[in-house]
């Protein structure tokens, strides 16, 4: 990994430069009348000393605040969640068309990231300060991971199954979950000279980009209404990696997808801090026993590509394009995975079938030779 840190550092490399400070400070001792300080000597000078700084000892001047102030982060937060499963039967009649829990239906949603939350309830400060500065970083990292992706799980017979078709409707939400920033009116900087917020606006950032990486036990329909609505159209995986849009080293997963779909509806509004963005897409398939890639179970991963910043700020917590597409679960916050659809038979799978099957067949075996004991030995003798 050395050498990626070293390309990452390269690429993201920058240097600020502030105005020189000129301040005086003054330590009121009580006395100055001597040369002393024996407690806690260095062994190389007296003048140290630890304590009351007796006489003229050195000393130190601690958390004194200059007004310097870090830059505020830039942050786009994406979470994808199920919003209605319908599944239509191969005579067109309707089995499910449901949004929550009904019958034959179970529905857990799944948790958003919480990184907004986290700041507010005043972890920002808690994790991220001059002794582990990239401690926050690792603790939103530590958000997606522990974040549920939630669970829907249908029950139907296996021959309803066969020529039905399932949809998926998906809402796709951006979230600006950075700091709060300004741009200054004219060239005066009076917000970053003298924390004058006068004449400025607060800075806004921009989702250019999404894509969607297509599972391939799933259809999508570019001709569909919601989807052309929202801008979905195909992209292929040549066209992510020749424009960089895509770690070069998931070259070979990108591969693996029959669809990749991408949009950049999502840059037509500009997010303020807290302000969110969504778009939908729907996605499909027709369940028959020749599709051996449909395993019933569909989950979906969507992922920032673009971004722009009013004031040309990078993402403090993530890096666009890299995540692993095949992966189960997201990587960072600018990646999410909807909820998990599974389609079951009323006892679960085949597995279970052969194992009750199992069991009826021992409990008769033993009753068969339980009763050959007691009717027939019984009667030889």
């Amino acid at each position: 990994m050395s050498a990626l840190y070293s390309e990452l550092m390269d690429n993201t490399y920058m240097t600020a430069e502030t105005g020189v400070i000129v301040a005086e400070f003054e330590y009121d001792r009580q006395q100055s009348d001597g040369d002393k300080g024996t407690e806690n000597n260095s062994e190389n000078s007296s003048k140290d000393y630890v304590g009351d700084n007796k006489f003229n000892s050195s000393y130190s001047l601690n958390n004194i605040d200059l007004g310097l102030t870090e830059r505020p982060k830039a942050q786009l937060e994406i979470d994808k969640s199920v919003t209605n499963v319908k599944v239509t039967l191969a005579n067109n009649s309707i089995l499910f068309d449901i949004n929550e829990a009904a019958n034959n239906a179970l529905w857990q949603d799944h948790d958003e990231y919480s990184v907004d939350e986290e700041m507010r309830d005043g972890k920002y400060e808690e994790y991220y300060n001059e002794d582990h500065r990239y401690a926050f970083r690792e603790e939103i990292d530590d958000i997606v991971r522990r974040t549920d992706r939630g669970l829907i799980q249908l029950t139907m017979d296996e021959e309803l199954m066969h020529g039905a078709t399932i949809q998926v409707t998906y809402n796709v939400k951006v979230t600006n979950v950075g700091e709060v920033d300004y741009v200054d009116g004219g060239n005066n900087k009076n917000f970053y000279y003298r924390g004058n917020t006068e004449g400025a606006h607060v800075v806004t950032t921009t989702t250019e980009q999404v894509v969607d990486y297509v599972r391939n036990n799933y259809q999508f329909e570019a001709n569909n209404e919601t989807n052309s609505g929202a801008g979905w159209s195909v992209i292929t995986d040549e066209t992510l990696m020749s424009e960089g849009l895509v770690n070069e080293r998931y070259k070979d997963n990108l591969a693996q997808f029959n669809n990749i779909i991408q949009t950049e509806k999502f840059g037509e509004t500009s997010l303020l801090p807290g302000a969110e963005t969504s778009q939908t897409v729907i996605l499909s398939q027709l369940i028959t026993p020749e599709n051996t890639a449909d395993d019933l179970t569909y989950t979906n991963m969507v992922e920032i590509l673009k971004t722009s910043n009013e004031v040309g700020r990078r993402m403090a917590y993530s890096v666009v394009g890299n995540q692993d597409p095949v992966a189960e679960d997201a990587a960072e916050i600018d990646a999410n995975v909807g909820e998990r659809i599974v389609i079951l038979p009323p006892f679960g799978s085949t597995t279970l079938y052969y194992i009750i099957g199992g069991l009826v067949i021992a409990l008769l075996l033993a009753g068969g030779i339980i009763l050959i004991k007691v009717k027939v030995l019984k009667k030889k003798e």
